[in-house]
């Protein structure tokens, strides 16, 4: 976890007093809830949208005022219900919403929850679902709504009135696409989340019931979510958020509301909207046991953000006071990074160690040792090495079963997450850690500096069997010339023989670069270069040298001149 905001379902009632708001209150209070989480330096004020009932229904006016009043909090929805959205005004909103907050707009939509009224959406003037949950319409309000937001064309010009062509929806904000996010309440939803290249929030309830923990289901969803992105292809990394109800208790107050919904809480299975569902539980304790508890959630663990569920009927002042004290005592435990340290970034896919017994284990371990390191840094304690810490200590045998030492477990755990990039791994020796020379790798030639003597010399058609000036010995010939190299050099001969002693109908060319030419000797680019027959060119200097950038230049000029058909020629500065 790296980021937590708010979210708040908007309930109000008839004004009648404390707890009670009615809709008036309820709007400014949401408002100053979000100004005062700024302050604070939580990460988002998210809000929840229902219609015909009495919560909030119209979010971009209350987002507005939030951003306008704001400098680093993020605002957003959890969630738009689609359906009742038109979407080419929903794109315009959030786009100007988005201009207005400088890109801190994280709109949450979906396929919608249960409403009260009877098929609300045809009240809006939606019609023509044949899905009696409006599933249809929804995602083809969503279609819409996404490629206004990506600023294609979706309508004719009139050619009466300006130019021919097609318009997109005014005004576009470059990049909201990529905080777009959508509601998936099953696995397989968040499976087409991915394919549609938006970013994955998961609610506090999942239409789902498999036996399994809410955790459990909700982590299962979130590694699926990310290995059918993975397989779609898209070249951005997406952002992950997870809803809980959370109150740490560090009053009389606390404990009086919620102190008896923290005993023994535990998920929940009902029915909604049809389908047999598991509702998470409620977390209410003591900031140290917080702590452990969500240290144990997979999903949370999973996640880069956390939306907290607040009772905002309860007023602007507790509000604030549940969300800085998860700020003050929780959050910095599970690696909480402020507000205005800049924008979240989405966690990277970790490669999991083949010890570990299931797939959520790394992340714990990750969080639960950076606890440990703060404990030691408040006791004035030295913590051990981070690198220690990013196993459990049963990583630290090989895969025979053999204790080995801790600086060798980590760099073949490093190896083998190489590998699994495509990287291929540094050679080091196994006790020693230093770096193996390969064998009959040359050493450093006397002619090249110190850097250029770094890299080997493994270079294709070096001028070797080059001749010193008119008439004299090839280079590979002459006593100074390093015996590793002539294997290849002689090789590189027997090739320009065969070219010269084959038919007369093969069409070749052989182009012989200068003597220091590969990614070891870089050298300038300087747009031109020299040409001879069986000569090395040589610099005044006393260096024989070309750019890849010349020599490539040189090759092309060749094919497209055709000025050395069936001969060996030089290149070179």
């Amino acid at each position: 976890m790296q980021a937590f905001g708010f979210l708040s379902f908007g309930h109000y009632g008839h004004g009648s007093g404390p707890g009670d708001p009615d809709a008036r209150r309820a709007l400014h209070d949401a408002v100053e809830i979000g100004v005062g989480a700024d302050q604070i330096g939580v990460n988002g004020a998210y809000f929840r949208v229902h219609h015909f009932a009495r919560q909030g229904a119209a979010p971009m006016p209350v987002l507005s005022a939030i951003a306008a009043r704001t400098r680093h909090i993020e605002v957003g929805t959890g969630v738009i219900d689609m359906r009742y959205e038109t979407p080419l005004q929903l794109a315009e909103e959030a786009a100007a919403l988005d201009l207005i907050s400088d890109g801190r707009v994280a709109l949450g939509v979906s396929r919608g929850s249960p409403e009260p009224a009877q098929r609300g959406w045809e009240a809006f003037g939606h019609t023509g679902s044949s899905d009696p949950r409006g599933a249809d319409l929804a995602y083809e309000h969503f279609d819409s709504f996404m490629s206004a937001i990506r600023g294609e064309q979706v309508v004719d010009a009139d050619p009466t009135s300006g130019p021919a062509g097609r318009l997109r929806p005014e005004p576009h904000s470059p990049g909201l696409d990529r905080r777009i996010w959508w509601g998936a309440g099953s696995r397989e939803t968040a499976e087409w989340t991915a394919r549609q290249g938006v970013n994955l929030m998961s609610s506090t309830l999942l239409t789902e019931a498999t036996g399994a923990s809410f955790a459990e289901l909700q982590a299962e969803q979130i590694e699926r979510y990310r290995a059918t992105r993975r397989e779609a292809g898209h070249d951005w990394a997406p952002r992950v958020s997870v809803s809980r109800s959370i109150f740490p208790i560090v009053s009389d107050l606390d404990r009086h509301f919620f102190g008896l919904q923290g005993r023994g809480s535990s998920d929940r299975v009902g029915v909604i909207d049809g389908l047999r569902s598991t509702f998470g539980k409620t977390y209410a304790a003591e900031p140290d046991v917080l702590v452990e508890q969500l240290l144990a959630d997979p999903a949370i663990a999973a996640a880069d953000t956390v939306m907290l569920t607040i009772p905002s009927q309860l007023g602007v002042d507790y509000n604030l006071h549940i969300l800085d004290s998860f700020a003050q005592h929780v959050a910095p435990a599970l690696g909480w990074r402020r507000n205005s340290d800049g924008p979240v970034a989405p966690l990277p896919c970790l490669i999991l160690h083949p010890t570990q017994r299931n797939p959520h284990e790394h992340h714990r371990h990750l969080q639960r040792n950076r606890l440990r390191r703060r404990q030691h840094r408040a006791r004035g304690r030295r913590p051990r090495p981070p690198g220690h810490l990013l196993q459990p200590h049963r990583s630290h045998r090989d895969r025979r079963g053999r204790r080995v030492p801790h600086r060798l477990a980590h760099r073949r755990r490093r190896a083998r997450a190489g590998r699994e990039r495509g990287r291929r791994p540094r050679r080091r020796h196994p006790r020693s850690g230093r770096r193996r020379v390969a064998a009959g790798r040359p050493r450093r030639p006397a002619h090249l500096g110190r850097d250029r003597a770094r890299r080997p010399p493994v270079l294709r058609r070096w001028r070797r069997h080059a001749r010193r000036g008119e008439g004299g010995p090839r280079l590979v010939d002459t006593p100074e010339f390093n015996d590793e190299w002539k294997p290849e050099a002689l090789s590189h001969a027997k090739v320009l023989d065969a070219l010269r002693s084959g038919t007369q109908d093969l069409d070749w060319f052989y182009v012989s670069p200068a003597a220091l030419f590969g990614a070891w000797a870089p050298g300038e680019t300087t747009g031109a270069y020299r040409v001879s027959d069986d000569e090395l060119i040589v610099k005044e200097d006393g260096n024989s040298e070309i750019s890849g950038t010349d020599f490539a230049k040189a090759y092309v000029d060749e094919i497209e001149q055709r000025k050395h058909p069936r001969q060996r020629f030089g290149v070179g500065h």
